[in-house]
C-alpha cells in the first residue's frame, strides 16, 4: 500500500505544468450500452467505415461515432468492443477534444476490467492518467495510477507485463 501511495505522490506532486483548463470529462460520456443492442450490422462493418475516415480529419468525429457503434453491438465480453472505444478516444484526442478523449480511455480501461482484461484495462488507465495529466486534473492522475498499479499486481500479469505496466507508471 506505501509503494503505491508513494507513486501516486510522485505523479501528483508538481510533475504538471500549468495547462488550461479542460471541461469535466463526464460531460463527455458515451451511451455505451452494457448488453448487446443491435445485431442488424456486423460491428467489422462499423469499423472499416470508421477507419475509411482516418485520412481525412475533418471526420473524425463520424469515425468516433462509428467506433462507439461497433463497440454497442458487440458482445459485453468481447475484447474488441474496448478496442473499438479505445480507438474512439484516440480520435478524440486528435481532434483536441480532451475531456472526450479521457472519458472513453476511462471507460475504456473499465470495461477491460470489468471483463477480465487487466492487461488492457491496466494499460488503459495509464492512457487515461496521462490524458488526465495534460487536462491538469491532479486527483484523477492520482486515481487512474492507483487503477493502474493496483492491476499491475494482479496474479494474471506476467512479471515482464508488471514491469511494463510500472516503467509506464514511474514516467507519469
Amino acid at each position: 500500500m506505501r509503494k503505491m501511495s508513494a507513486i501516486a505522490a510522485v505523479v501528483a506532486a508538481g510533475l504538471f505544468s500549468a495547462s488550461p483548463a479542460v471541461a469535466s470529462a463526464s460531460q463527455y460520456t458515451e451511451d455505451i450500452p452494457t448488453a448487446r443492442s443491435s445485431k442488424s450490422i456486423n460491428p467489422d462493418e462499423y469499423e472499416a467505415r470508421a477507419r475509411s475516415m482516418f485520412s481525412n480529419p475533418k471526420r473524425y468525429d463520424e469515425a468516433i461515432k462509428l467506433f462507439l457503434k461497433a463497440a454497442e453491438t458487440r458482445d459485453v465480453g468481447d475484447p474488441i468492443r474496448v478496442q473499438d472505444i479505445i480507438m474512439a478516444s484516440r480520435l478524440a484526442y486528435y481532434r483536441e477534444d480532451l475531456g472526450r478523449s479521457l472519458s472513453l480511455m476511462q471507460r475504456a480501461a473499465d470495461e477491460a476490467a470489468a471483463t477480465g482484461d487487466v492487461l488492457t484495462a491496466a494499460h488503459s488507465y495509464m492512457d487515461a492518467a496521462f490524458l488526465a495529466k495534460e487536462a491538469g486534473t491532479v486527483e484523477v492522475v492520482v486515481n487512474l495510477v492507483r487503477k493502474a498499479e493496483m492491476l499491475a499486481w494482479s496474479p494474471l500479469i506476467s512479471a515482464l507485463d508488471k514491469e511494463g505496466i510500472l516503467a509506464r507508471i514511474r514516467s507519469a
